[in-house]
């Protein structure tokens, strides 16, 4: 059993006098080392014949640098106090692995700073980094209480930067950016810039830190919560290809920034691809010339695919009148003045904004509308409601087309949408989501004739305006201006497969727990009304909406034998994924 050294200790152990324990005993320790060092090699020789072993040393390294991203953002910023690179224990599973992760300068350039927390990592991260370039990303709370037993304050602990500041490729700072004088050297490599200045203190002057010759190699800049800055302060160049600036609510200092200087701006940034303009847009466009004057009153973004803005209707529909985006691919309008309040306007108005905005490739003939949106929302009494329109266009490389507008309360859905109708083509469109009530049996009518619609999502407080109409057709009848097509389907939603249906309210204890009996009976008529070739084949309840009892389920039994429901709360008869096939007897 044992090995002859190891059995020899063993026995003489047990007969060796006295005066001989003491040397006995450093043969006994000495043995023991010999034996850990054999069984930590034959660990190594068991690990080694593991398949993932066999992974190449360039695969292991893109894994744990996932790993580490996961765990950054979303484990060591938020969950520990004292932990700021939690991934590292993957280099305690085997001298393999550790050797892979030392090896891999990459992996320790990434590096997450949190002054609330220990700092003794940023040295040991430096030195294996060795000349990778460095990703900086700095949680610099004001004022809190340190956790650890001797806090090194935020400026000393900065200062191990210094030496390195020509590597740093990417900077993000979060809560009190006053720490960006200590980067201020930094800028050769800089690609990323991120300030998101989240404390109640003012914010750094920024005249002395935005120098764009500094900067020749930014492509993304993002800067939250530090107010109205003027275009010309700022470090955009050629290079840009992200820019994002977000002025806070109920902001009054200052006056913003001019709308030459952002024409300007524009003009000069070639390969800006992502443009977010939280309350940030100028207010002086009447400044400007008209388009008459050539280069001057317009800027052309040949490569800008992403917009979103956010102001009143009245600032964005004068941005849009003086940029033309013709690679235009995803787009978000979000109405709202510095206060929050909701701006009231009127459908033609938009109809003015979308006349001079919507690109050729979403007009009929080149993109159709595949997907349309609405959403409604109350905040403290205030009303938005949401239109998000998604396109297929000829762009298959690329991902879908959208135009999202939020914040309207001015006239109804069929307003809104009869102005959506005169630019856009509604003839492919497939899926409609419905999360409000406000859209009346007319305008439900109106989509009800769509001869490709196959999904509806909605809400359970509307459920019964849809199975009306889908019942009884449109009651209201519809109007030439408003009608989304100009034929007449046999039945309504002919091509209409799938229902799912979800609580909208934010709090949903207030769901229902029973269905009852009157709306069971109604939504069975509504089934076995449809032609067999127009049949509804899937009811998806979403979590929230009341449950089936078994008493509902026979009663459908008899109407759609062959209706599938799915609950994703469960339900009688279902299995643990919440599927339920009604067959028949």
């Amino acid at each position: 059993m044992w090995s002859t050294i190891t059995e020899r200790l063993i026995h003489d152990a047990q007969t060796a006098p006295t005066s001989a324990a003491d040397t006995h005993r450093s043969r006994v320790v000495e043995r023991i080392h010999e034996v850990e060092g054999e069984l930590r090699a034959l660990k190594t020789c068991h690990n080694t014949l593991a398949p993932i072993s066999r992974l190449p040393a360039e695969v292991m390294m893109i894994i744990f640098m996932t790993l580490a991203g996961l765990l950054e953002e979303d484990f060591d910023w938020k969950k520990d106090a004292r932990k700021v690179l939690s991934w590292i224990r993957v280099s305690h599973v085997s001298s393999h692995w550790r050797g892979i992760v030392i090896d891999c300068a990459a992996i320790w350039a990434t590096i997450p700073v949190d002054t609330d927390k220990y700092v003794s990592h940023l040295q040991t991260m430096l030195g294996r980094s060795r000349d990778a370039p460095l990703s900086i990303k700095l949680h610099n709370p004001p004022a809190r209480h340190y956790h650890t037993p001797q806090p090194r304050p935020a400026t000393d602990a900065l200062d191990i930067f210094q030496p390195h500041l020509h590597r740093i490729r990417d900077l993000e700072i979060i809560d009190d950016v006053n720490v960006i004088t200590k980067f201020s050297d930094a800028g050769q490599m800089l690609c990323s810039l991120t300030l998101k200045h989240e404390a109640d203190n003012a914010g750094p002057n920024r005249e002395h830190f935005f120098r764009m010759e500094q900067l020749p190699c930014l492509e993304r800049l993002h800067i939250e919560g530090m107010g109205f800055i003027e275009w010309k302060l700022l470090p955009l160049g050629h290079n840009i290809t992200s820019l994002h600036m977000q002025a806070p609510y109920h902001y009054r200092t200052g006056s913003r920034p001019s709308a030459h200087g952002l024409l300007k701006s524009l003009r000069e940034m070639p390969q800006l691809h992502t443009l977010y303009l939280e309350r940030h847009l100028p207010a002086d466009f009447n400044t400007v010339p008209p388009h008459t004057s050539p280069g001057v009153g317009v800027a052309i973004c040949p490569a800008l695919e992403t917009l979103f803005l956010e102001d009143s209707f009245h600032i964005i529909t004068e941005f849009l009148r003086h940029a033309q985006v013709p690679k235009i691919n995803t787009v978000t309008f979000r109405m709202a003045t510095l206060d929050r309040r909701t701006e009231n306007f009127h459908p033609l108005e938009l109809r003015k904004l979308l006349l001079g905005f919507v690109p050729p490739s979403w007009k009929p003939g080149k993109g159709a509308v595949q997907m349309l949106e609405f959403y409604s929302y109350q905040y403290s009494g205030d009303a938005e409601l949401q239109f998000i329109i998604t396109f297929d266009t000829p762009r298959t490389d690329e991902d879908d087309a959208s135009l999202a507008i939020i914040k309207m309360s001015a006239g109804s859905i069929g307003e809104y949408l009869s102005v959506f109708v005169e630019q856009l083509d509604f003839s492919k469109l497939v899926y409609v989501r419905v999360d409000t009530d406000i859209m009346s049996p007319s305008d439900w009518g109106n989509v009800s004739r769509l001869e490709m619609l196959q999904t509806i999502a909605i809400c359970w407080q509307a459920l019964h305006i849809l199975l009306a109409v889908i019942h009884e057709g449109n009651p209201g009848g519809a109007t030439s201006n408003t009608r989304l097509d100009n034929s007449y389907a046999p039945v309504p939603f002919p091509a209409l497969t799938r229902i799912e249906v979800e609580w909208s309210e934010w709090d949903r204890s207030q769901a229902l727990d029973d269905l009852g009996w009157e709306k069971v009976r109604y939504l069975s008529e509504v089934l076995s009304s449809r032609p067999k070739s127009n049949r509804i084949h899937t009811l998806d309840f979403r979590s929230g909406c009341p449950k089936f009892t078994m008493s509902h389920y026979d009663l459908l039994r008899n109407s759609a034998p062959d209706l599938e429901v799915i609950f994703e709360d469960g339900g009688p008869d279902s299995d643990e994924n919440g599927y339920l096939e009604l067959e028949g007897e």
